[in-house]
């Protein structure tokens, strides 16, 4: 699970939370393909850099996702 809360607490990214979860469930999450894979969310002006959050060009880059599937 991602929890962007948690990631961005006491940045000066946690304001942008709740546009980070939007454009995540709508652009990236159908994407997830590959659990070894990179994906980004955009969600911020180009020139937003910040490496140690794994934010780079107004991008966050997150690992990729296994789907959960209940039989």
């Amino acid at each position: 699970m991602l929890d962007f809360p948690d990631l961005l607490e006491e940045t000066r990214f946690e304001g942008d939370v709740n546009t980070i979860a939007d454009q995540f469930d709508k652009k990236t999450k159908p994407s997830f393909r590959d659990p070894e894979e990179s994906y980004y969310i955009r969600f911020a002006a180009v020139r937003e850099t910040h490496p140690d959050l794994n934010i780079r060009n107004g991008q966050l880059r997150v690992q990729g996702y296994m789907p959960l599937v209940i039989l």
